[in-house]
């Protein structure tokens, strides 16, 4: 099966009612179904999660009445009497099964409780997967996340090994998926990763106004001293370079390149000495070696620079 099949074939899957697959799946059954059951669940469980939020959050009124639906439910499925799809119920947040066999409800509990779970459960459609709020809700998330999981897709399709099983191929694939989608979503909102001892970091880089670009390349800031102060301590060539490489970082800062600069995983801009040398038109190595020498001569005298504009200032 070629790529462009696959992608197609699955895009059509998800339109789908996918939840037999938990409890009907054969050995010949199509691999790329499991795949799509990823995607979809993945996006629905976005809804659920969202929906949750807005009974927490924006619907705080309901929450006594939903927590007393919930308590209801618990008990129906502690009593062991009601041999309902409860995995479905839960996740899916699917009532039409209890709706179905409201009589059984009526006969273990008693009239009124059965009333009262009917009206809950209508108070409460708007949770439910085939409500308009959810199919509404359900159209938002896709909109948004399809495009970054079939990217994931495409990207895995690329590297599986058509020799392995079907299995095997959804299951590396539903890997691939998953890491890329969290990598595209972070890229789309504006976060970077950043690699520090080993570990992965996503950070959200921003260049603050505040920051002093002279902080970027020395120990110092000369903002108050003035940068003319040390132009005696250094060689002619050595405070040109140290000039022309302040007004190469001024100026990437002033137009908010962020890609020209490096961050730490706390989001602190970093100097990006590969970039700045290039500019520069020499090597790193001699970047580095330039800037030490030109440091060392800046630290003798710095104190004494500074405690004279101190005392000028009083």
């Amino acid at each position: 099966m070629n790529k462009l099949s696959a992608l197609n074939k699955v895009e059509e899957y998800i339109v789908e009612d996918l939840s037999w697959l938990k409890t009907g799946a054969r050995e010949d059954t199509d691999w790329l179904m499991f795949v799509a059951y990823r995607i979809k669940s993945m996006m629905l469980n976005s809804v659920y999660k969202k929906n949750q939020a807005i009974m927490t959050y924006e619907k705080q009124e309901l929450n006594e009445d939903y927590n007393d639906f919930l308590d209801m439910l618990w008990t129906m499925q502690d009593s062991g009497i009601f041999k309902f799809d409860w995995d479905r119920i839960w996740k899916q947040r699917d009532y039409q099964e209890i709706v179905d066999n409201i009589g059984l409800v009526t006969e273990r509990f008693g009239y009124g409780v059965a009333v009262d779970l009917m009206n809950l459960i209508n108070e409460f459609r708007f949770m439910q997967s085939d409500s308009e709020e959810f199919i509404a809700l359900y159209s938002e998330y896709e909109k948004h996340m399809l495009p970054l999981l079939m990217a994931g897709l495409s990207k895995g399709l690329d590297a599986v090994d058509d020799s392995k099983t079907g299995k095997e191929k959804a299951k590396y694939i539903n890997r691939v998926l998953l890491t890329e989608f969290v990598r595209l979503q972070k890229e789309r909102d504006g976060y970077i990763l950043i690699r520090e001892s080993g570990k992965r970091y996503y950070i959200q880089p921003e260049l603050k106004d505040d920051i002093d670009c002279w902080k970027l390349l020395t120990k110092q800031t000369f903002k108050f001293v003035g940068i003319d102060n040390f132009k005696s301590v250094l060689t002619r060539k050595q405070y040109q370079f140290l000039i022309e490489a302040y007004m190469i970082v001024r100026g990437h800062y002033d137009n908010k390149d962020i890609e020209w600069f490096r961050f730490d995983k706390k989001g602190n801009v970093k100097l990006n000495k590969r970039k700045l040398s290039g500019e520069l038109g020499v090597s790193e190595v001699n970047f580095n070696q330039t800037m030490k020498r030109i440091q060392e001569r800046i630290d003798k005298v710095f104190a004494d620079v500074f405690s004279e504009y101190l005392k000028n200032s009083r």
